[in-house]
C-alpha cells in the first residue's frame, strides 16, 4: 500500500509537478549537477481548491481544480 496516491504526474525541462488523490498538489524544480544527479526540493502548492490536474511547459505549472479553475506557479 502506497502511503499516498498520485493521480496526475507531469514533466517539464527543469519542473516536476504531481496531483495526490487528496486535492493537493506539488512542484519540484529540478537541478542537474556536474556529476549527472538530479536534485530538487518538493514544495507543496497551497491552493483552496482541490487539484485535479498538472501540467508543466519549460518554466510554469498549470494547475486545474475539480471546480474548472485553472492555477498557475511560475
Amino acid at each position: 500500500n502506497i502511503s499516498y496516491q498520485i493521480t496526475d504526474l507531469s514533466a517539464g525541462r527543469n519542473l516536476l509537478a504531481f496531483a495526490k488523490k487528496n486535492g493537493n498538489a506539488f512542484v519540484m524544480r529540478t537541478d542537474e549537477r556536474k556529476c549527472g544527479r538530479v536534485r530538487g526540493k518538493q514544495k507543496f502548492v497551497k491552493c483552496k481548491e482541490r487539484i485535479e490536474a498538472v501540467s508543466c511547459g519549460d518554466d510554469v505549472v498549470m494547475l486545474l481544480s475539480e471546480k474548472g479553475s485553472v492555477f498557475h506557479v511560475d
